[in-house]
């Protein structure tokens, strides 16, 4: 962040990254006009000049994310994870 140049990132000190998971979904099988609805007024919202100076007081990075581009982003996160996990012998067989 660039708040914060001088501490190291979870990838310089061990290599791996920790996706951030700030968001909001529906259940399976909504109806496209409402996902589309959804999408629309959730991003219009993120957009507004008074979100964005909350989210700078509080170092929180914008990142909008539509239906499709954050189901793949989840999926890839949840398998990197489970490689971390792995990886660090965290999960019993």
């Amino acid at each position: 962040m660039a708040q914060f140049p001088n501490i190291p990132t979870l990838m310089e000190l061990y290599g791996i990254n920790m996706p951030g998971f700030s968001t909001i979904g529906g259940p399976k099988g909504l109806p496209p006009h409402v996902v589309d609805t959804l999408h629309k007024a959730f991003k219009k919202s993120m957009e507004d000049p008074d979100f964005i100076e909350t989210a700078k007081k509080f170092y929180i990075p914008i990142v909008y994310r539509g239906p499709e581009d954050l189901t793949e982003y989840i999926h890839k996160s949840f398998d990197m994870l489970a490689d971390v996990i792995k990886k660090l012998g965290l999960r019993k067989e």
